[in-house]
């Protein structure tokens, strides 16, 4: 018979533990969440505690954001998970397009918490990321206090609008500069070129 060249199953390291469950979330909904704020989460290496998904717990809720400087991403989910938000503390989770494409669209997941990791369990099996204890920006010092001033638009014609600068605006950065007025929203762009 054939031989296949490999290693001792004693040299492959072993599993690390799940550690203590610290909630259930439904599966749908924190992809949806993770998918929301996964293009904010910086790339930069040089901002390493901007690179992953901050979660915080608040008045029954979990809010997950990601900056990378220029963009905040921010929504939220019903759910509680222990340990996230107590004494004002948050939890960075790294690679969360990994855990994105491993989950279930319509399954609940458990979690789990120890040393720096999170597993997430489901019937479909666990993937496992890294936790960091970095401090995380106080996103909150960017948002409005009292701003109360709320436009309704039609979605499709924004986003042509919005496609239409983006085509015209600096390769570089893409910038573009929103105006929010009483009762109209102003968008411009300028490219040196």
């Amino acid at each position: 018979g054939a031989q296949l060249a490999g290693s001792p199953s004693e040299e492959y390291p072993a599993l690390p533990g799940v550690g203590p469950w610290i909630g259930t979330l439904d599966s749908k909904e924190l992809c949806r969440c993770l998918a929301f704020v996964a293009h904010a989460v910086s790339t930069d290496d040089t901002r390493y505690n901007l690179q992953g998904v901050d979660v915080e717990s608040e008045s029954g809720r979990l809010l997950f954001v990601a900056t990378d400087g220029h963009r905040l991403a921010m929504t939220g989910m019903p759910g509680e998970l222990a340990g996230i938000g107590v004494e004002s503390k948050s939890a960075i989770w790294s690679r969360v397009d990994a855990l994105r494409a491993a989950l279930p669209q319509s399954d609940e997941v458990h979690v789990f918490r120890e040393a720096g990791r999170v597993c997430f369990t489901s019937a479909y099996g666990s993937i496992y990321l890294r936790e960091t204890e970095r401090q995380y920006p106080d996103f909150r010092k960017v948002l409005p206090k009292t701003d109360s001033r709320a436009l309704r638009l039609d979605r499709q014609e924004w986003i042509e609008k919005l496609e239409a600068l983006v085509a015209m605006a600096p390769e570089r950065s893409h910038s573009i500069r929103f105006e929010l007025g009483a009762s109209s929203l102003s968008m411009q762009t300028s490219n040196p070129d």
